[in-house]
């Protein structure tokens, strides 16, 4: 599904990174061949003349958008051959990422200091924002409710809820989970998030808030996770639960079914992320039978931050590696925005 591109080339004090999904063989276009770079000496976003046509034909395509928390930039390409396209910058910290019915993009950003936190929403291919909510607290994930449109954001230890992802939202509290990592609707408008709390230990704590009810109802797995923090994503059929990388390089993601107040492992998918070190339970994405994940490769002084992609749910060895540029060496948040057709 990815096409083949560059790789990169590494050395102390300097990083010449090309960008691109690469399969397992390495080749080295130039930073002027589709899928690379624009030179050095272009601001961050910026579009020379003579992209403008190829940037035109790009916003037409289904894009990626990577946030890269080592930057504080948002890079976007296309999907899935990987073009670069440009740069959103003004971040703090930007974290969670997800889409509504019409690609737009929406990005959580936490600022720190006195300023208030936001999140930021951005037109499929667009470079500058069409509308930004302030967060009670600090977000971290976020997810859109297909039924609704209503925006769904994990904050620290509840979740915001802005109807038509517009306003002032309305903030949501489960008593058992003081620390809210992700969440995710599925498909019939049921909120799902994941988190962890006193009583859980090592052990993460999952709750539902279904369509048309204002409460969170806690509900347990039937497997366990090296970590607490885990990650959440609607499959389209299930909720996809991954966990943390095993010191073999594999990494699982389970297919919960809920029924009857339990959460029962249907099934398991097994990732060799080799090649994609994955950061602390990092953000999914699954599109079209490929799951994304986020991660590094590269010994300390020069990792590179990567992208990789596996056919879901066989799972296994990566399909394609998307190698990120300059210095983003520590991408997180992913979403993928389709181009209305």
């Amino acid at each position: 599904m990815i096409q083949r591109g560059v790789n990169f080339t590494t050395c102390v004090g300097a990083i010449v990174a090309s960008i691109v999904f690469t399969g397992c063989g390495v080749s080295r276009p130039s930073a002027f061949d589709v899928g690379g770079l624009p030179p050095q000496s272009s601001a961050p976003g910026s579009l020379r003349d003579e992209d403008s046509s190829r940037v035109s034909r790009a916003r037409r395509a289904d894009l990626i958008y990577v946030a890269d928390d080592f930057t504080r930039t948002v890079y976007v390409f296309t999907y899935p051959r990987g073009q670069w396209l440009q740069e959103l910058t003004g971040f703090s910290q930007p974290a969670g990422e997800c889409t509504d019915a019409a690609g737009d993009v929406f990005v959580t950003d936490d600022r720190y200091s006195n300023q208030s936190s936001v999140v930021v929403e951005y037109r499929h291919g667009g470079k500058d924002p069409i509308a930004t909510l302030t967060t009670p607290s600090t977000p971290y994930g976020c997810s859109v409710d297909p039924i609704t449109g209503n925006l769904a954001v994990v904050e620290y230890n509840d979740v915001a809820i802005y109807r038509a992802a517009r306003g002032t939202p309305k903030v949501f509290t489960d008593s058992d989970t003081t620390r809210m990592y992700y969440c995710v609707y599925d498909a019939a408008g049921n909120l799902y998030v994941s988190g962890g709390g006193p009583s859980s230990g090592r052990q993460p704590i999952f709750a539902v808030m279904h369509r048309g009810v204002r409460s969170f109802t806690n509900f347990s797995v039937d497997a366990t996770f090296r970590y607490p923090r885990v990650p959440i994503v609607w499959d389209g059929r299930y909720l996809a639960v991954g966990d943390y990388e095993s010191w073999d390089g594999s990494y699982p993601v389970y297919q919960v079914k809920l029924s009857s107040g339990k959460g029962r492992v249907v099934s398991k998918t097994v990732l060799d992320t080799k090649g994609v070190q994955t950061l602390p339970a990092p953000p999914m994405w699954i599109q079209a039978g490929k799951i994304i994940l986020t991660g590094k490769h590269g010994p300390y002084c020069c990792a590179v931050g990567v992208v990789g992609l596996w056919n879901y749910p066989i799972g296994g060895h990566r399909t394609r590696r998307l190698v990120m540029p300059h210095y983003a060496i520590l991408p997180y948040g992913i979403a993928v925005s389709l181009a209305k057709r």
